[in-house]
């Protein structure tokens, strides 16, 4: 099983939620009151959308090239060969055919598609995954936290929701670095809880 952490308000932060007045520093000195103000009230965008990675669409792009390439492979045989040249080879070729032209699809959607997940100040919206159950849409208010998930597969957020639902984030399928990501939504929901340094 991958490590597990919690991200959101009232969870694990990678920078502090309560004031202080001073706090001893890596190299042994101080960290003023204000400098911590500062740090921590910084007030996240109003609004960012991250799309696929380009190498997600490059790879479907690729595996399209693949099915591609077996049904010319498989028409020069068939006309080597006279004893393919059966229906159920066309039929085959055909069938080739439809998957090269929905992976190629799918690989100019995920090149040039719209934004997969957007944060504003309001909630989220969030299309990287197609597994049933994931909420789609949510006000941070609506939130009860995010934890982060380090498996074999990459990082992923899920968004727990207060009435039991949750929505997965699939981080790696994203053009954003993870660490990124993980302030974006942390800032969100503590800025929307309320939670700051007074």
């Amino acid at each position: 099983m991958g490590a597990v952490r919690e991200v959101g308000y009232l969870m694990w932060t990678p920078t502090p939620t309560v004031a202080l007045t001073s706090q001893p520093s890596r190299a042994g000195g101080w960290v003023a009151r204000d400098r911590l103000l500062r740090m921590s009230d910084r007030k996240p965008k109003e609004s960012v959308s991250y799309r696929f990675r380009p190498a997600v669409g490059v790879r479907m792009l690729g595996a399209a090239c693949v099915w591609l390439g077996l049904t010319v492979v498989l028409e020069v045989v068939r006309r080597g060969v006279p004893a393919l040249d059966a229906p159920i080879v066309t039929a085959l070729e055909w069938l080739f055919v439809a998957i090269f032209v929905l992976v190629a699809g799918g690989a100019a959607w995920a090149l040039v598609g719209r934004a997969r997940l957007v944060l504003d100040s309001d909630g989220f919206r969030n299309s990287t995954t197609w597994r049933r159950g994931s909420v789609r849409s949510a006000r941070w208010s609506d939130v009860a936290g995010v934890q982060r998930s380090d498996g074999a597969a990459g990082p992923v957020f899920v968004v727990e929701l207060a009435d039991g639902r949750s929505s997965l984030i699939v981080s790696r399928l994203l053009d954003v670095p993870t660490g990124t990501l993980e302030h974006q939504l942390q800032d969100r929901l503590n800025t929307a809880h309320g939670y700051r340094s007074l």
